[in-house]
């Protein structure tokens, strides 16, 4: 447009130079009225780009104060929409931007009259200069309406700011009464620390008090028991020489004219050898038999067999042990060149009850699994499935062993099937006075201690052993927890049974 007004001035410069040179009125009248309506149009131009710039200024005002409105609703919501409101505000200043481009834009506008005032006549410049005042009228109420904008936006702020500084100032007392409530809990803890120190020296005091007269006192007993022990020894001592003693006497009894019990097998035969059942195996049939007591009882042969570690001393079969050496005086008649199977051997090389007798003869079978090799025929396996044929025996012995099995019933069972006619089956067990008869096929079946499910009475065990035995001698000790010696025959109207699939 500025080009166009610059040629228009130019032509209006060369139409009166061209006057001057002597050219008709005529011309230059035809000349004047073709800028006229050059100007004309230009004005109209002009007027209308005016007019299309006011007209989109107060559509973006309508706009921004329907915008400005929403941001009002929006900012009383709550103090987490003044996010929203610097946005907001941020879109603000774009318009305060895009006014002030409208600003710089009517600048241009005025420039641009003013030069186009300076080559039209003065009635155009008046129109403009109205226009122009119109749009500095539109333009101040812009700004004033900006302007009111921006104090209710300071005011909003303002409150805002109040609003926290008022509760900034109801934390910082809340603060303070917290501090204040812990201080005083502080002085009260260390109050309660200093008390419960003066009691901790007092407890420290006693218990140092109480630890010396139980170290008097573990003396004394100490002496005590070492006084009971030797009473116990000089009674056992007493006790056994007396056993021996009379279990001596009566095997001039039991021997014959030669001294010593008849057996009917040959000397230098071996032992049978075993084939039957693995552990596993015996461990499956008799989960199946007695499925709740098989699992209990699984769990005591472990107990055992940790027990059994180490030879302990107090081990039966262990050389030394005094009720062994007697339960060896017991037995020593009836190993008269015969085969014999010990039940329960336990896992050291040889019992001591047995030591000296030909290995070669000996035959032995326990669950637990042994430490070391042993000298003769061992089997790891059950009592209740001895892998042995009939008859393969002369002497059947069970040392403290039969208290530990599973199936007692059964067990008997099994020794009677594998002793020979007038064999001798030699029992070493205890007993536990009013002891309940033993049920291992029972749904509610519990242990009576840490090593055993059962403990024998006398009654049910010699009622229970008499089933496919006959008692031909027993010796019961009178000392406490010595136990009982049993030598049996088995019952010969019995005998006949079928061989078993071990």
């Amino acid at each position: 447009m500025i080009c166009l007004r610059k040629s228009i001035v130019a032509f209006a410069g060369w139409c009166g130079s061209a006057c001057g040179f002597g050219r008709s009125d005529k011309l230059r009248q035809s000349i004047l009225d073709d800028v006229s309506a050059m100007l004309e149009q230009l004005r109209q131009e002009q007027w209308t780009s005016h007019n299309d710039i006011l007209s989109q200024s107060r559509d973006e005002l309508d706009e921004f104060r329907s915008a400005l409105s929403k941001l009002e609703d929006k900012a009383s919501q709550s103090e987490n929409n003044l996010v929203a409101l610097g946005q907001r505000l941020t879109e603000l200043t774009c318009l305060q931007e895009q006014v002030a481009q409208l600003a710089r834009t009517g600048e241009e506008l005025r420039a641009d009259l003013r030069e186009t005032e300076d080559r039209l006549s003065n009635e155009y410049s008046k129109q403009l200069r109205e226009n122009i005042n119109v749009l500095q009228n539109d333009l101040a109420a812009l700004r004033k309406e900006y302007a009111d904008f921006s104090r209710g936006i300071a005011n909003d702020h303002a409150s805002r700011n109040q609003d926290i500084a008022a509760s900034h100032e109801q934390l910082t007392n809340n603060l303070a009464a917290l501090h204040q409530e812990y201080s005083n809990f502080s002085n009260g803890t260390s109050n309660e620390l200093a008390v419960l120190r003066e009691r901790d020296d007092a407890l420290r005091q006693d218990l140092a008090n109480i630890h010396n007269e139980l170290l008097n006192t573990c003396e004394v007993l100490g002496q005590s028991l070492d006084n009971f022990k030797a009473k116990i020894q000089l009674r056992l001592s007493t006790e056994l020489s007396l056993t021996k003693h009379w279990i001596l006497s009566q095997r001039t009894l039991l021997a014959g004219p030669a001294g010593r019990v008849a057996r009917s097998a040959k000397k230098g035969s071996c032992a049978a050898r075993a084939k039957g059942k693995s552990i596993q195996e015996c461990y499956q049939e008799l989960g199946v038999m007695a499925p709740k007591a098989c699992k209990k009882w699984r769990q005591l042969v472990d107990v055992n067999a940790e027990s059994y570690e180490g030879l302990p001393a107090d081990s039966c079969s262990v050389k030394g042990h005094p009720m062994a050496e007697l339960f060896r005086y017991f037995l020593t008649p009836y190993l008269i060149g015969g085969t014999v199977l010990d039940i329960g051997c336990g896992p050291q090389p040889m019992p001591s009850y047995l030591d000296g007798y030909p290995t070669a003869l000996i035959a032995g079978i326990d669950p637990v699994p042994p430490k070391s090799k042993h000298p003769f025929q061992y089997v790891h396996g059950t009592a209740e499935f001895l892998p042995w044929k009939n008859g393969d025996f002369n002497t059947v012995i069970a040392a403290t062993s039969l208290d530990h099995v599973l199936l007692p019933d059964r067990v008997f069972e099994e020794i009677y099937r594998v002793l020979r006619p007038g064999g001798r089956f030699i029992i070493w067990t205890s007993f536990v006075e009013g002891a309940k008869k033993y049920d291992p096929y029972s749904v509610d079946i519990k242990p009576v201690d840490k090593y055993h499910l059962f403990h024998f009475g006398r009654e049910w065990f010699e009622e229970m052993l008499g089933v496919h035995f006959r008692i031909e001698e027993a010796v019961h000790m009178e000392f406490p927890g010595a136990g009982s010696f049993y030598s049996c025959a088995p019952r010969q109207e019995n005998k006949a049974i079928p061989e078993k699939d071990n």
